[in-house]
């Protein structure tokens, strides 16, 4: 491609919406049309054409938010974006609105709401029955936000001082995919203990953590609407998402009834998804409302 390529990528979607008249919403990939279709449906009758990968200059695709904002100039109400939070809101990542049409998910990403713990519970109680009292999300996820808000807040806090040590990545990585049986009894609770000996063990020895820990029993490190109740929205949603997979194929696994397929994707509906999802539609609003 010569030129301004993604001018050119930008100018095709739009003559393509005036000439068949579907709207062109561009995402990250391909699986995130599961929540975003959902979404978009419930403002619109509108037909629309997912775009989930564009073009390098030299032709080859390529995928995701880094791609995605390269045509924030030339979005508008016929090809705007939906996009992931991840941690933009917190200032490590450019911020993005609805007035650049842009919808994102304010809480990392799709995956955290579809994780929210009691819309999680409610679908497996509807699905399993009297089964689904073998493991309770809600106590499990509760457990679990608690141990991480602490390490979570610290990582903002030592980025904001622009000191090292302790990064969104170094947390990330951290994050479990899977557990064994024995940390699952008790609704994880020693899954939840060693995740917490583990964090502890790395960021006690940080020289700010004392300092730290001071300022955050005294209100002093402002994370926007994140509790220690709700942190697990806003952790990297393909950890949580990957754990809540494991745990559920592994304790139904003799249901004869596919976890992911009846519990993680099935028929959406706000009711089960957290509060940020109104955020979500306010951004749709916007955007279609134009």
């Amino acid at each position: 491609m010569g030129g301004d390529y993604i001018e050119q990528q930008a100018i095709h979607f739009k003559n393509s919406s005036y000439f068949d008249g579907k709207t062109r919403v561009y995402l990250e990939s391909e699986d995130d049309k599961y929540f975003w279709h959902y979404v978009i449906s419930e403002h619109t009758s509108r037909e629309i054409e997912y775009v989930c990968y564009t073009k390098t200059k030299e032709g080859l695709d390529v995928r995701g938010c880094k791609q995605i904002l390269k045509f924030l100039p030339f979005f508008d109400a016929d090809f705007f974006a939906c996009i992931d939070s991840d941690y933009r809101r917190f200032g490590i990542e450019a911020s993005v609105s609805a007035e650049q049409y842009v919808a994102q998910t304010y809480t990392y990403s799709w995956e955290n709401q579809i994780c929210y713990a009691e819309g999680l519970q409610r679908r497996t109680s509807q699905i399993y029955g009297q089964q689904a009292d073998k493991f309770d999300f809600v106590c499990f996820l509760e457990a679990y936000s608690k141990v991480l808000y602490p390490y979570f807040a610290f990582v903002f806090y030592l980025y904001r001082k622009g000191v090292d040590g302790f990064t969104a990545k170094d947390f990330r990585n951290m994050l479990p995919g899977s557990c064994s049986h024995q940390e699952m009894a008790g609704n994880g609770k020693q899954l939840v203990e060693s995740l917490d000996a583990k964090f502890r063990a790395l960021c006690s020895t940080h020289v700010l953590w004392p300092t730290f820990q001071k300022d955050l029993s005294e209100g002093k490190v402002d994370l926007l609407e994140i509790v220690p109740e709700n942190a697990y929205l806003y952790v990297r949603g393909h950890n949580i998402y990957a754990l809540i997979r494991y745990i559920g194929k592994t304790i139904f696994a003799h249901s004869g009834i596919n976890f992911e397929t009846a519990v993680l994707r099935a028929p959406l509906d706000k009711s089960y998804l957290p509060p940020a999802i109104e955020k979500v539609f306010s951004d749709l609003r916007k955007i279609l409302d134009d």
